[in-house]
């Protein structure tokens, strides 16, 4: 460390300042705050260790997680396919009275369809039934268009079964179409039966799945 020190110039009486090098005191002041800097920054360190590790899992975990799809085995699709061709028709428990606004403004219809639905579901032109869909592998944004006599409603497929009202079709007919597979894998879409949780064979976008249903 570089210091300076004034004294009386004995010419002029006037005060002069001199420069000194760094003397042996300086030195070793030096080193005791290096040596006492280069202990905290180990300290430090160590404290941080276990904060970075923690990190590093949460920010591994997470991208585990964004590359995580549902990409079935071609043993179980073809399961799923053979066990879909013996379920038959799907019993609906039909939408009650006071269920029928909130579930028909649950399908966020345009203003003039909402209106002639419930105008149509009244006057017993048209019945509606409940219809539970889960992601039956997966959940990673699996989307799906359920389409029934001539509505269309989407629904984005989570592991919980949502219910969703629908008209029943005169000949029980309904189509289930596959708009997004989320991080790959396929659509991967379950229904709660009258035998239970149903899973269908795995769709990719633009596929359909004819579902027959039944009122009751």
């Amino acid at each position: 460390m570089l210091v300076s020190i004034e004294e009386n110039d004995p010419e002029t009486g006037c005060l002069k300042v001199l420069p000194l090098e760094a003397t042996d005191t300086s030195a070793k002041h030096g080193s005791v705050i290096d040596a006492h800097a280069a202990s905290l920054s180990r300290r430090l360190l160590v404290q941080a260790l276990p904060i970075l590790a923690v990190a590093g899992l949460a920010a591994w975990h997470l991208d585990m997680m964004s590359v995580a799809s549902d990409e079935v085995p071609a043993a179980e699709v073809e399961a799923r396919r053979a066990r879909w061709r013996t379920l038959g028709p799907i019993s609906m428990r039909l939408v009650g009275d006071a269920e029928r606004e909130a579930a028909i403004q649950a399908l966020g219809l345009p203003p003039v369809a909402e209106q002639q639905l419930i105008a149509d579901v009244a006057q017993g032109r048209i019945r509606l039934g409940w219809i539970s869909l889960y992601d039956s592998d997966t959940e990673d944004g699996d989307v799906v268009d359920i389409v029934s006599m001539g509505l269309r409603h989407t629904m984005t497929l989570t592991k919980t079964p949502v219910a969703v009202a629908i008209p029943i079709p005169a000949d029980g007919k309904m189509r289930l179409v596959a708009t997004d597979e989320g991080r790959g894998g396929g659509v991967t879409v379950g229904i709660l039966t009258h035998r239970g949780p149903w899973a269908l064979p795995p769709m990719r976008v633009g596929d359909a799945i004819l579902v027959t249903v039944v009122g009751q």
